[in-house]
């Protein structure tokens, strides 16, 4: 069996998600360099990157695969692109003059809040926004929270159903753990 280059990616992450990819299909492929990889992570450059090897036999079946997977890649780098712009599209515009806004940058508070998260690892978050078109400065409203339609269920409703019969067993048997060596000593024990 004679086995060709598929491929030659420059990120190891990538040459072994490539690699199970095909082997979960059923289509052997091994990467060429992995160990030397493993020893020097820097050896990838040296190498030209790590070639994944499949069967001569496989070779089509492979690319096929691989271009499938490429096509949901591009689909869904293109589904958070467009959330991206509808996240931008959704930035609230000045209640003045309905300009476009952007988030405020004041340095001094910048500077203290970086010293803030240093001392204490809490970030403090600035939500001020200023208008592009006539500099007014001013802080949104909070977000109307999720409705139960949107989430589903009742979130201030009582929890039925199975969930709370495997708490309930769950919590029973936590209960439980130590006690039965207790109930053994403390009757094997003997009073003088």
């Amino acid at each position: 069996m004679s086995f060709v280059r598929l491929a030659n990616p420059l990120s190891f992450n990538a040459a072994t998600t490539m690699v199970a990819a095909l082997n979960g299909q059923g289509i052997y492929a091994f990467m060429g360099n992995e160990h030397l990889a493993q020893m020097n992570p820097a050896y990838h450059f040296a190498l030209g990157g790590f070639p994944i090897y499949v069967a001569e036999a496989d070779l089509q079946a492979a690319r096929a695969y691989l271009e499938v997977i490429d096509r949901r890649a591009t689909e869904r780098k293109t589904i958070e692109q467009t959330a991206d712009d509808e996240e931008r599209d959704a930035e609230p515009d000045c209640p003045v003059c309905g300009g476009e806004s952007h988030p405020r940058t004041n340095w001094l508070l910048t500077i203290l809040t970086n010293f803030a998260v240093t001392l204490t690892g809490f970030p403090v978050p600035s939500k001020r926004r200023q208008c592009v078109d006539c500099g007014h400065v001013w802080r949104p409203g909070g977000r109307e929270p999720f409705t139960p339609e949107e989430l589903g269920y009742d979130p201030d409703g009582p929890v039925e159903g199975d969930f709370v019969d495997s708490l309930k067993s769950t919590l029973s048997r936590i209960r439980s753990i130590g006690y039965e060596h207790m109930q053994d000593k403390q009757e094997t024990r003997h009073e003088p």
